[in-house]
């Protein structure tokens, strides 16, 4: 209440900004940690559980938590590149090697190979 009397006051408006809206958001979240005593094993269903309550953070916080721990998945997809495209088969069409190693790639979630 405090920020959006002060935004009031210097700026004219009554509705607070995003700032104020993201202070206002962090502040609760930091209240309601500190109040309960959590131990969330699954962090991404805790910002489910609280996306409407904290909207702006848990986009945040999902965002985060999306992003991969490692980059074998990109090394293991240069790798097939490489096997696909070396020696004689390196005149292979773009398209086609694509597809070659996408299904190499995805081989243990296809039943036709």
């Amino acid at each position: 209440m405090q920020i959006i009397s002060r935004n009031l006051t210097t700026t004219g408006r009554t509705t607070p900004s995003a700032e104020d809206k993201l202070t206002n958001e962090f502040e609760e979240y930091n209240a309601l940690v500190s109040s309960l005593d959590l131990m969330v094993d699954d962090v991404l269903s805790f910002w489910v559980t609280y996306e409407n309550k904290f909207s702006i953070l848990s986009k945040v916080a999902k965002s985060v938590l999306a992003i991969p721990a490692t980059t074998s998945h990109v090394e293991r997809m240069f790798s097939q590149l490489t096997i696909h495209s070396s020696g004689h088969k390196s005149n292979t069409g773009d398209k086609r090697l694509r597809n070659r190693i996408l299904i190499s790639f995805n081989k243990n979630y296809t039943d036709i190979l």
